[in-house]
């Protein structure tokens, strides 16, 4: 049997081990604030930083934004129009009073409508029943493009408005017409469809362009020719 000295004799021993227990569980808990210290401390050298990288792409955004050029403006557009057959007449009417006021001379007014009236005419025919005209004033130059979504043309396009030759592709003599009676003529074609530009030279550069606005959105025309 153990008797009271033993216990009196063990009671310092347990002493001890709860001193050093405790002893431990300090240090440990000093570790651990030193460690959560340090990890407040990288955490505000990292907002830091962040917060530093933010700036400086700020004010190379702001550099970039005063040497980046300003884009250039679309000349603004005298007629947009998509038509049909049927508003052919009322189209070219638009073209007429549109190139007249552009600074277009009375001579060369039904010359270059006729021009965009044959090409609207080879749209609506050869590409799909409907087609798109563009009118615009490019500096000295009266700018016409007229497109549409059919198949395309085959053949020698170098020679399409330069030859009256109605044999190598649809369309052949309309785009002849137009290429003799404008200053110049351009034929691009895929099967997505064909887009055919033609221009006129206004005299003394015409009068003053005025300034550029927003464009609406192409109307559908109507009427009779």
């Amino acid at each position: 049997m153990l008797t009271s000295g033993h216990l009196r004799t063990g009671e310092p021993r347990r002493l001890a081990a709860q001193v050093r227990r405790s002893g431990e569980l300090a240090a440990a808990s000093t570790e651990l604030r030193v460690r959560a210290a340090a990890a407040v401390a990288g955490a505000t050298a990292l907002v830091s930083m962040s917060t530093a990288h933010r700036d400086r792409l700020r004010r190379l955004r702001g550099v970039v934004a005063e040497v980046r050029p300003a884009p250039a403006a679309r000349p603004p557009r005298l007629v947009s129009r998509v038509f049909t057959l049927a508003g052919i007449g009322a189209v070219r009417q638009l073209i007429r009073t549109a190139a007249a006021g552009a600074g277009l001379s009375r001579r060369a007014v039904p010359d270059f409508v006729l021009a965009v009236q044959e090409l609207m005419t080879n749209a609506v025919r050869h590409g799909g029943g409907w087609g798109c005209v563009r009118l615009h004033r490019d500096g000295p130059v009266l700018v016409c493009v007229v497109s549409d979504r059919g198949p395309g043309m085959t053949g020698d396009l170098t020679r399409m408005g330069r030859l009256p030759d109605t044999t190598t592709a649809a369309g052949g003599r309309g785009l002849f017409l137009a290429g003799q009676m404008t200053d110049s003529l351009h034929l691009k074609s895929s099967p997505r469809g064909v887009i055919v530009t033609v221009t006129m030279n206004l005299p003394d550069g015409g009068p003053p362009r005025p300034p550029a606005v927003g464009a609406a959105a192409p109307a559908i025309a109507s009427g009779t020719s």
